[in-house]
This record gives C-alpha cells, structure tokens and sequence, in this order.
C-alpha cells in the first residue's frame, strides 16, 4: 500500500528503544557555545523512552523552566547485540539511521536537563545503513521558524562514530532498536511556544517539530 505523506501522521520511528544514548559536547563547537571545556575522551547520558516524540509532536517546555534549546543530531539504530565490538567493526550492528533532536533545558544541572517529556524528537523515519554511505561525512542542519539556525557536518566531530560506538558498546551491551545519537554542533537561540523547528539531514528527511506551553 501507498499513502500520500500528507494523509497521514507518521509515527515514532521506534517506539519504546531499550536506551537512548546521547553524546555531549561531541563538537568543538558545541563547548564553545555553551561555554564549556572540551572534555578529555567522549561522554554520553542517557535520556528516558518518554522522552521521545514523533514527527509533528509537540516539544512542551516545563513550566518551572521554559528555557530551551535545539540540536540536530545524527542517530544510529542498532540492529543486533554489540559488546566489546572492536573500533573497525563498530558500525556492524548498526541497522539504519535517523534524527534525533536533542531539546535541552538551559540553565539546569545534567541530566535533568535532558530529561524531561518532548526532550527527544526523532524521525522521520529510519533510513537503512546502505543509504548512507559515510555517516562521517553528513550534513546537519535546523531550522527556527524557516531561519536556518545550523548547519555543520559530523566530519567535524572530536571523536568519530567509530570509536564512539566502541566505547559506548565497552560500558554496556548495544542492543537491537537502542539509540546512539551523535551530538550536535552548538547554539544559542531559545525556543518559545508558536515556534516551529525543523532538524534535516539530507538523505535522511526533514524531522519538524512545533512548540507549545506546557500544560
């Protein structure tokens, strides 16, 4: 069956990943604009399954802190169990990719920051391993209300995907549907109920998000 993108409401991509694991502060430029140092080897948190919306899904601030922030990030899929996988073998148990928008409490301590409901958009949809031939060479790019706001390419990551997913598969066993985002480059413009984001990358889609208050 087909359907016309515009008849229907697309759902989450995964429903309920075992872990979403994020990475922090994996662009130079990312420290920079949050005004932190860099850190010596690559750090994750994890942000819960309720977090996640779908395409068109509202991002609500909390009430008792409505400062937030976007992110456009790279995600990886896991499609068969990974422990220890060895740096040149990493993206074997990578499935597919798509887009996570990292929505972040400005202000706040880690990890509540990340934590909180809508904090996670992803989408469109998963795009298969083989049609992205390089996710070492991606574009990234946001959108708020139609004004481009990033644009970036995970080649200019600190540390690659590669050993990225080695490290994180050191600590803890990667499983089937888990997500492994990437990190975004940086920013500075705060989200505001009306506003519209949209999380690209080409190859993978458009994820779009509006804004509203908390209810």
């Amino acid at each position: 069956l087909c359907f016309n993108l515009r008849d229907v409401r697309l759902a989450l991509p995964i429903p309920r990943p075992g872990k979403v694991m994020c990475m922090g502060r994996a662009f130079k430029s990312h420290a920079e604009a949050a005004g932190l140092e860099m850190p010596p080897e690559p750090q994750w948190f994890i942000k819960p399954t309720t977090c996640l919306v779908g395409p068109d899904g509202w991002v609500q601030p909390p009430k008792h802190h409505p400062r937030v922030t976007y992110g456009t990030e790279l995600a990886l899929v896991v499609g068969t169990r990974a422990k220890n996988i060895p740096r040149e073998r990493a993206l074997d148990c990578i499935w597919g990719y798509t887009i996570l928008n990292d929505v972040t409490m400005r202000g706040r301590p880690r990890p509540k920051n990340k934590m909180f409901d809508t904090s996670g958009p992803i989408g469109p949809w998963i795009v298969p391993k083989d049609q992205i031939p390089d996710p070492q060479n991606v574009r990234l790019l946001c959108r708020h209300n139609g004004e481009t706001v990033q644009d970036g390419n995970t080649e200019n990551m600190n540390w690659d995907i590669l050993t990225i997913v080695n490290e994180m598969s050191s600590y803890m066993v990667l499983e089937p549907g888990d997500v492994l985002a990437m990190g975004d480059i940086g920013n500075t413009r705060e989200l505001k109920p009306g506003d519209v984001v949209e999380c690209e990358i080409p190859g993978i889609g458009v994820l779009r998000n509006p804004v509203r208050a908390d209810e």
